[in-house]
């Protein structure tokens, strides 16, 4: 095949094999070999008071895939600034540019408007946010962005076991977040209320209801005290952030208003489940009487129980960490109730109030069987709202205000404040006059 060619095309020939994929050999040398690079160290230079003078440390020019970048080598040393360069290359051929550069130099990106997953990724790692938060707040963000730039449309979010929900997040968070402007938020938000209402006044009223608690938990993922001062030293941020004039819509009258009877309530389940059914039982009470949340009753222990001073105390415990350090408290007990949980103690076996039928697990109650028993007997008995066992609370908290105030109903239920108690919790069923009559 070479008849007939010449010495110079013999050579280029020649030369030409010494290069495969980017693997160029100088000196016998391929670029993945420290020794190829110790002859290409070079020191940059720099002025001062008008003269100019050279970096004692050694950098390398590097170009891979048409693309050349330079990099300091942080050494004065040229044996181990070669070594440095080798690593870097093959790290640049292993893992691609992007990877090599947040590695070798991080600076290269300080500038760069971060994805959605490198925002998520610096909120994780920096942020103040709980780590029992966190993942509900990113679900809510995932939801409003897939719904923005139609994410829903084209993958599977709820298929876990073909990897549909891993091509879906994947997706969002290729999105970088100087694309989500405001105009596409207060876009989506009528979008949101639209199709869910549906021309419903009625339906409207729980759209926005359901719309606010979407945004709340998004918008806390730019929280200015747990969020943006710990992240904006990390990724460069927008200089306007998505949610900075987003406003909440304004919601119905969401105080809880009582439609049982507590006391009649109770004597019924005194009759159906304290003997048959008693872990029911117990739930049902903790909620009613104790104003307990699903996940406090789920994990709670029987050493949080005081029976001498009648008191029962939420604190963290091994397999349960509270929502907020106001979550934390001591519940008085009625003298009733003590007894009745004192006799259950004298006969348990475990270390849980409730005998669930699982182990402690993330995301999951050990007694799920057990809550649901509960809420069915609730509907069946009166109770017929969304969150039958819930009620209970907020029927708990009801009952504090209308017998000592707003104040101790808030430090009952062990809310950050009274607004809570009162746009939520605190149905005031007695009636008031001023008591003039008797002048008239």
């Amino acid at each position: 095949m070479f008849l007939g060619w010449n010495i110079k095309q013999l050579k280029k020939v020649s030369k030409n094999r010494k290069s495969v994929q980017g693997m160029s050999k100088v000196n016998n040398y391929s670029k993945s070999d420290a020794r190829y690079w110790k002859s290409r160290l070079y020191r940059n230079t720099y002025t001062e008071n008008g003269l100019k003078r050279k970096v004692e440390e050694y950098s390398i020019k590097m170009q891979w895939r048409g693309k050349r970048v330079n990099f300091p080598l942080g050494s004065k040393n040229k044996e181990v600034a070669s070594r440095k360069a080798a690593e870097i290359y093959n790290n640049v051929r292993s893992t691609g540019w992007d990877e090599a550069l947040r590695i070798y130099k991080p600076e290269y990106f300080k500038n760069e408007t971060p994805t959605i997953g490198e925002f998520l990724e610096a909120v994780r790692e920096y942020s103040q946010i709980s780590k029992r938060s966190l993942p509900g707040y990113e679900n809510r963000f995932r939801q409003i962005l897939a719904d923005i730039f139609k994410v829903n449309s084209n993958s599977n979010k709820h298929d876990y076991v073909n990897g549909g929900r891993n091509e879906w997040v994947e997706k969002i968070h290729k999105i970088k977040l100087d694309q989500i402007t405001q105009e596409k938020i207060i876009k989506w938000k009528s979008d949101y209320i639209r199709k869910r209402a549906n021309g419903d006044p009625r339906k409207e009223s729980s759209a926005k209801v359901s719309l606010n608690t979407v945004l709340r938990n998004a918008k806390a993922l730019f929280s200015k005290r747990k969020v943006l001062p710990f992240i904006r030293e990390k990724i460069s941020l927008p200089e306007k952030l998505p949610f900075d004039e987003v406003l909440f819509e304004k919601e119905p009258d969401r105080r809880y208003r009582s439609r049982m009877d507590p006391k009649q309530l109770l004597i019924l389940a005194k009759e159906d489940l304290m003997v048959k059914e008693p872990e029911v039982f117990k739930i049902i009470v903790l909620a009613l009487l104790c104003g307990l949340r699903r996940e406090e009753i789920d994990l709670l222990e029987w050493n949080q129980f005081d029976f001498i001073s009648r008191t029962l105390e939420i604190r963290p415990t091994r397999y349960f960490m509270p929502k907020s350090e106001s979550s934390c408290g001591i519940v008085k007990l009625d003298p009733g109730m003590a007894n009745i949980f004192q006799n259950y103690y004298n006969i348990t076996k475990g270390r849980f109030v409730v005998e669930g039928s699982q182990k402690p697990t993330k995301g999951d109650y050990r007694g799920d069987k057990l809550f649901d028993r509960a809420c069915d007997w609730l509907r069946k008995n009166g109770v017929t709202d969304q969150k039958p066992l819930h009620t209970l609370r907020k029927e708990y908290g009801r009952l504090l205000t209308e017998s000592y105030g707003i104040y101790a109903a808030s430090l009952a239920l062990r809310h950050a404040n009274t607004q809570v108690t009162q746009q939520y919790y605190a149905d005031d069923t007695r009636q008031f006059t001023t008591g003039l009559d008797s002048f008239l």
